[in-house]
């Protein structure tokens, strides 16, 4: 039972970190004065895609000792293609800060 509470817990990293790196690198939400500059974004990004490959080859892993391999691959294929999803979905940069999906304050 802990070794597939392990297992849970390193698939829900991805889905914080990823999201909380692009916010912390966006203008939009954290303005000019409190964004993360060049240096620190490349490497939180370095370390951050560090963690998620050491997951990554740790399910892998769990993943080959399981007993229905095939199930597990189905699952973790449709989870990784959404962590994907998460990685590639840009953040609107828009010139007024005021104007968010169309929407004028």
């Amino acid at each position: 039972m802990g070794e597939i509470l392990n297992v849970l817990q390193s698939l829900c990293l991805p889905t914080a970190l990823i999201p909380l790196m692009k916010l912390t690198n966006s203008k939009l939400v954290m303005g000019k004065s409190f964004r993360t500059n060049k240096f620190w974004k490349y490497i939180s990004w370095i370390i951050t895609l560090i963690i998620i490959g050491t997951n990554l080859i740790l399910f892998f892993e769990y993943l080959n000792n399981m007993q229905n391999l095939f199930l597990g691959y189905i699952c973790g294929g449709i989870y990784f293609v959404f962590i994907i999803y998460i990685a590639i979905l840009p953040i609107k940069e828009t010139k007024d800060p005021l104007k968010i999906d169309g929407i004028s304050n």
